[in-house]
């Protein structure tokens, strides 16, 4: 992949993928952080993370729906 590509986020996978890594980050991130109020910043990338994850679980129901649907009507 090259860098800036972002088409990535468009898959349910890609975003469940993304959210993780923030996740993690973020979670470092804020068990490195010196004070509380850079702690509290650092915690943001987490929030972020978890949307992600959030969407990405929503994307993949609404997905899987979406294919159980068309499976039905071709079946018919």
């Amino acid at each position: 992949m090259r860098f800036g590509q972002t088409f990535v986020l468009k898959t349910a996978k890609g975003k469940l993928a993304a959210g993780v890594a923030l996740i993690l980050f973020g979670v470092i991130a804020v068990l490195a952080a010196p004070t509380t109020g850079d702690r509290l910043l650092c915690a943001l990338v987490p929030l972020a993370g978890a949307a992600f994850v959030a969407l990405g679980i929503r994307q993949d129901r609404a997905d899987k729906r979406a294919y159980r649907g068309s499976e039905e009507k071709g079946a018919k």
